[in-house]
């Protein structure tokens, strides 16, 4: 197993999370108190009845492994908690800020992400002439952007297509698997019938 990088988010944190898997795990060290304060799935695990929550005798190192998540959103999610903001980027590809959201919505502290949504997720994105429409519903949905959810799919029932077997394609005729790239939009929004106040 290769040695993990270690990002100093606190430097006098006192918790260590390894988060990737083996191969990409990066580590971070981190205020726990800061992150329950984010977090009440944070809260739970290092406070709780979790196993998490029994943190070692004080000489050595509490250390938290998130196998599944990915390091990157995560790093971003923790420069907010610890109020790094220097460590944020003034713009973000829509594919990141969905990973992040899906870092922040696994947590519950997308709450936290919402001052950077209006720059991060600008209503002007869906101009644009080929919106990545799943992405921006993915977004809209865990932000809680009505207008914009309400938007992005009336463009894509105007714009995209269910063939025979009820499966939903795009503008060039591609299959869209819902299952791999919706994790945040619940399951069936998609189906026979569609809330009124998405139309």
């Amino acid at each position: 197993m290769a040695t993990s990088q270690m990002t100093r988010v606190d430097n006098d944190g006192d918790l260590i999370l390894a988060i990737g898997p083996d191969r990409h795990r990066h580590q971070f060290r981190v205020c726990s108190r800061s992150l329950s304060r984010a977090s009440p799935v944070f809260k739970a695990m290092l406070y709780g009845c979790f196993g998490e929550a029994n943190r070692p005798p004080q000489q050595e190192s509490w250390v938290v492994l998130l196998p599944e998540d990915d390091p990157k959103a995560a790093e971003l999610m923790l420069s907010i908690v610890h109020s790094r903001f220097e460590n944020l980027p003034a713009n973000l590809a829509m594919t990141w800020l969905r990973d992040i959201l899906v870092f922040s919505d696994k947590y519950d502290m997308t709450k936290a992400i919402r001052p950077w949504a209006q720059t991060w997720f600008p209503p002007r994105y869906l101009l644009q002439e080929s919106p990545d429409y799943i992405t921006a519903i993915n977004i809209a949905w865990e932000l809680g952007a009505e207008a914009v959810l309400a938007n992005v799919v009336q463009r894509l029932i105007a714009e995209c297509a269910v063939d025979a077997d009820g499966d939903l394609h795009d503008i060039g005729a591609v299959p869209i698997e819902q299952a791999d790239i919706m994790p945040l939009v619940p399951q069936g929004l998609f189906g026979k019938s569609i809330p009124s106040y998405l139309i």
